[in-house]
């Protein structure tokens, strides 16, 4: 059966933009205006704002390639923060309170074919934003977020595992970003408190989503 060329996978392609974004993060880590987490994590938001309002394509291009090595590096220096505060116990984690249910849980999902996926998902995170469907969302100690259907479980979208944080999010689509209406610490599996929620905003904020103030909001109040 003959295939449309122009739709498979193209390996080199995808090997060559990681050899271009790890040139750039390179280049970025060794830039004295950058040198610093504050720094960088400024630089991913200017970069972004730039990116929404530049009209040439070239320049567009590499705004595109700065952003991407910026948006890895706030990741990494996030991501170290929270292993640094997790090992001394600043940040606590929290258990699935329902740890006998979750078996039948993951079964129900795969019988409604709803499946968690990471927040590196662009594709499913717009769709959520096209659909206005509420997610729930968990931070694991290794920095990874994870989201899911609300037709599931927190245990199901954390795979059973301990959390630093988790609760629910409705996106919307902005002008070329993603928008919180809402971000909460709802879990009935995990019951974190309020302060969760500024711990885990910074991830969401680091991979595009922004999230006000003004949408954080404490699920008990």
């Amino acid at each position: 059966m003959n295939m449309d060329r122009s739709r498979r996978p193209d390996p080199s392609r995808d090997r060559d933009a990681e050899k271009a974004i790890l040139g750039e993060v390179e280049r970025v880590r060794a830039h004295p205006d950058y040198d610093t987490v504050e720094k960088r994590a400024a630089a991913l938001q200017a970069t972004r704002q730039q990116q929404e309002r530049e009209v040439d394509p070239e320049k567009r291009k590499r705004l595109t390639l700065h952003e991407a090595a910026l948006k890895r590096l706030v990741v990494e220096d996030l991501t170290a923060n929270l292993q640094q505060r997790v090992q001394d116990r600043t940040f606590p984690l929290y258990q699935n309170r329902d740890q006998h249910l979750l078996a039948r849980e993951q079964a129900d999902a795969r019988a409604d074919n709803i499946a968690p996926f990471s927040i590196t998902d662009t594709r499913q995170l717009r769709r959520a934003a096209d659909e206005a469907a509420d997610l729930k969302w968990v931070l694991l100690d290794d920095g990874r977020v994870r989201l899911g259907s609300t037709d599931t479980t927190h245990a199901v979208v954390a795979d059973g595992r301990d959390v630093v944080a988790a609760g629910e999010i409705a996106i919307a689509i902005g002008n070329r970003s993603l928008l919180a209406l809402s971000f909460t610490n709802q879990s009935g599996h995990y019951q974190p408190p309020r302060d969760v929620i500024d711990i885990a905003a910074p991830f969401f904020e680091a991979h595009g989503i922004q999230v006000p103030h003004t949408s954080r909001k404490d699920y008990d109040s």
